[in-house]
């Protein structure tokens, strides 16, 4: 992705989490950041992230969302371990 993709992707996540605090060291490192992957890559999973997130997204979940989702999978593995039987039940 180039600069001005970059701009525009930054644009839009602000256009959906308008508590996204924009500074000039946000827009740089975001920038920065995003130079490594496609701009239709980026903003596909930048709208399933808005559809299933309250808050603005990190840098790496734009990035790896998979990592992400094998984090969170670690996690409630470790729940579960913790609290047997606590996953196995549907909140009403």
């Amino acid at each position: 992705m180039d600069n001005r993709q970059a701009k525009e992707f930054i644009k839009l996540m602000v256009e959906a989490y308008p508590s996204f605090e924009l500074t000039p060291g946000r827009v740089k490192l975001w920038t920065e950041m995003l130079t490594d992957i496609e701009y239709g890559i980026a903003v596909k999973r930048l709208k399933e992230h808005i559809v299933t997130h309250k808050f603005a997204p990190t840098i790496a979940e734009i990035l790896n969302p998979d990592e992400n989702m094998k984090r969170n999978r670690s996690i409630y593995d470790e729940l579960g371990d913790l609290i047997p039987g606590a996953l196995d039940k549907t909140p009403i």
